[in-house]
Order: structure tokens, then C-alpha cells, then sequence
């Protein structure tokens, strides 16, 4: 009868054993499939905003070869306007730097 009582908990132990198992078998396989989830949503968060950016990147190197556009046309007025101040004032820019070399 001891016998008996013993093989009934050694199975049920063994029975619970294999139910843990099991369910540390879904565990694990919930938890892939929730992290493959998040590295998905995360993968097109990381698109979209990459996108946004590019976005407006390109939107500020427009603006910056524009106001170039325009710094490099008000000069060019200026030195057709003023010739010879231009002629001047490059001069005296390039004493100032030729100085500036020396050292």
C-alpha cells in the first residue's frame, strides 16, 4: 500500500513536472512572439522617423544653397557696382590674411 501511495506521487509529481514544462514551453514562445512584435513596431518607428528626418534634411540644405544663392548674387553686385572698392577691399583682405600667416 506504501508502494502504491509512492508510484501515485511519483506519477503525479512527474505529471506536474511535464505540466510546467508545458507551460514554460507557451511561456517562452509568448514572450518571442512579444518581442518580435515590439522589435517590429520598433523597426517602423525607426523608418518613419528616419524618413521625417531625411525629410527635413533635405528641406534645410535647400534653404542653406539659397541663402548661398543669395550671399554669392549680392556679392557679385557689389563687385560689379564698386569695382574698384571690391579690388580694395580684397586686397586689404589678403594683407590681413598674408599677416595672419606670417605668424
Amino acid at each position: 500500500m506504501a508502494e502504491t501511495a509512492r508510484n501515485a506521487a511519483t506519477d503525479d509529481i512527474a505529471e506536474q513536472v511535464k505540466a510546467l514544462r508545458d507551460d514554460l514551453g507557451k511561456l517562452a514562445e509568448t514572450v518571442r512572439d512579444l518581442a518580435e512584435h515590439e522589435v517590429d513596431a520598433l523597426n517602423r518607428r525607426a523608418h518613419k522617423e528616419t524618413g521625417r528626418l531625411m525629410k527635413k534634411g533635405r528641406k534645410v540644405a535647400r534653404s542653406a544653397a539659397a541663402r548661398g544663392r543669395r550671399a554669392v548674387d549680392g556679392i557679385e553686385h557689389a563687385v560689379e557696382a564698386e569695382p574698384l572698392v571690391s579690388v580694395a577691399v580684397a586686397f586689404g583682405v589678403g594683407m590681413v590674411i598674408g599677416r595672419l600667416m606670417q605668424r
